[in-house]
């Protein structure tokens, strides 16, 4: 019975890892999508799907640190993710310090840096995931 949760416990690092590469596209479109809505949030389904994905990706990250046998990279990238997103929040908040903001959430625009920093982030947390995925298929030996 429970040699289930050790086939599990084997196959969710590469589960993570993997899906982490597809949270890094979901971060580029998110930053790409708000930029060419002017920084503010876009009406439509992508849109959410990638919103809520990237968001939750917070917690499951979080999560996958703390409770999975990652590799060194994929230890990397579970840390880096929640990183991000507190540095972005203090970082969006610093950005947004002093602008009167509407009473209407859909009507604020984010700061087209705030979105810069989202999209560079995406860009090298998929290089990053990358590597991890090499080094958990025997790529790459450190």
């Amino acid at each position: 019975m429970f040699s289930q949760f050790s086939d599990l416990k084997e196959i969710l690092p590469t589960v993570y890892v993997c899906t982490s590469l597809f949270v890094a596209l979901c971060v580029i479109i998110e930053a790409t999508l708000l930029e060419k809505n002017g920084g503010k949030m876009p009406v439509g389904r992508l849109f959410m799907v990638v919103s809520i994905f990237s968001t939750a990706w917070t917690l499951v990250s979080g999560l996958a640190w703390f409770f999975l046998e990652l590799e060194l990279f994929g230890s990397v990238v579970a840390f880096v993710y929640p990183l991000y997103s507190i540095l972005g929040l203090l970082y969006s908040a610093r950005l947004m310090r002093g602008v009167d903001l509407p009473d209407d959430p859909a009507q604020i625009a984010l700061p087209i840096k705030y979105l810069h920093y989202c999209r560079s982030f995406g860009i090298v947390y998929f290089a990053l995931c990358l590597v991890a995925v090499f080094e958990l298929f025997g790529r790459i030996q450190i």
